[in-house]
């Protein structure tokens, strides 16, 4: 082989090669469609229902969610950010990782509203007229997502410090029977297989069962506001892609607001439009 040839071939070679590199090192946009979310335990079957429409109305594009409880998210978003877009059912989880700089600025807007409920095995004769009865040695476990950690379980702590009976409150006089969940869907779980289990979960938790009887509905006045904030994460894994402002806009938008409202959750006053 003559040195010219030679030397012809290796400059083709080295060509096709930078030309490989260039077009996998040329951004997210150029990249596979594929957006990460984190959503709340609480919002799977929204959110899977709007995973499923938002792909087939954007061809091509990927959307990812893991679900699990905010409190578990959002430790996992302060600690990297592995997630595009964050859906928390707790105000203070969203703080927490906006204290630790993940949030896109300007992108947290409060999308959704709930309730607390408390709810007993379907197949339970349970009857209870208001939840200070709970003080009662009578109702020996109660179950809720773990109150150190997961928001409903939280929520519901924080109801029942306020009751007060003789010896305190209601709180002081079950927390030793509390059996503590990872997160809101596994307190559910809890109670649609235990005969005799009784626990606080989401009203639109329980309205997906057809295995649990609400008891009793915490009045909005007398609880925390249970909001689910929604944010952008600064470096994400789909940073500039154009598909994570849209998904973002997407779950802001009409059609999705009537999918949420369908599974029993009320509209938060959103900034902007």
């Amino acid at each position: 082989m003559t040195i010219q040839r030679r030397e012809l071939l290796q400059w083709l070679g080295t060509s096709l090669l930078l030309g490989a590199c260039e077009k996998s090192s040329s951004g997210p946009a150029s990249g596979p469609k594929e957006v990460t979310v984190f959503a709340a335990a609480s919002l799977r079957d929204a959110v899977t229902e709007l995973q499923s429409e938002f792909e087939k109305s954007h061809p091509g594009a990927k959307i990812a969610v893991s679900f699990a409880g905010s409190n578990a998210l959002a430790r996992q978003l302060i600690a990297a950010p592995k997630a595009d877009v964050f859906l928390s059912a707790s105000e203070q989880w969203m703080d927490a990782v906006e204290k630790a700089g993940r949030l896109v600025p300007d992108s947290r807007q409060d999308l959704l509203k709930n309730q607390l409920v408390l709810v007993c095995n379907a197949r339970s004769n349970l009857v209870l007229s208001h939840p200070r009865e709970l003080s009662d040695p009578r109702f020996e476990e109660l179950v809720l997502g773990n109150p150190d950690a997961v928001p409903a379980g939280i929520y519901a702590k924080r109801y029942l410090e306020s009751l007060k009976v003789e010896d305190g409150s209601v709180w002081q006089a079950v927390e030793k029977r509390v059996v503590p969940m990872p997160d809101v869907r596994a307190a559910l779980v809890q109670i649609e297989q235990r005969g005799g289990a009784i626990g606080f979960v989401y009203k639109t938790d329980a309205a997906l069962s057809k295995k649990v009887r609400v008891l009793f509905e915490v009045p909005e006045s007398e609880s925390d506001p249970i909001r689910y904030p929604m944010a952008k994460i600064a470096g994400s894994p789909a940073v500039g892609l154009p598909l994570v402002d849209q998904l973002y806009s997407y779950l802001r938008g009409n059609q999705a607001k009537a999918v949420f409202e369908r599974y029993g959750f009320r509209l938060a006053e959103q900034k902007g439009s």
